[in-house]
């Protein structure tokens, strides 16, 4: 879903309007706190017939494709790497 405090209904709205009528809608989405907002339980129990929500395990990195790049960055980043002036290190 969206990086943000909250989901705004707005959001989900799009979704089930960018969808053909009779088509059910699945969400997978992880336990984040702005997923299960006041605001997105509201919409979805006003709005959500079409909507089957999938909640991913409560700790699940595996199953969540954000958790997987940011993974690879943090590898790209941090290991393996000879920094320009390695040669230079603790040598005044």
């Amino acid at each position: 879903m969206l990086a943000r405090d909250t989901i705004e209904p707005g959001f989900l709205g799009q979704i089930a309007e960018s969808h053909p009528r009779r088509k059910k809608i699945y969400l997978v989405h992880d336990n984040a706190a702005h997923h299960k907002s006041d605001e997105v339980r509201d919409w979805l129990a006003r709005h959500g017939h079409r909507f089957h929500l999938e909640h991913l395990p409560l700790y699940s990195p595996e199953f969540n494709a954000t958790e997987r790049i940011w993974h690879y960055m943090r590898i790209q980043a941090t290991h393996k790497r000879k920094g320009k002036n390695n040669d230079k290190c603790g040598n005044p």
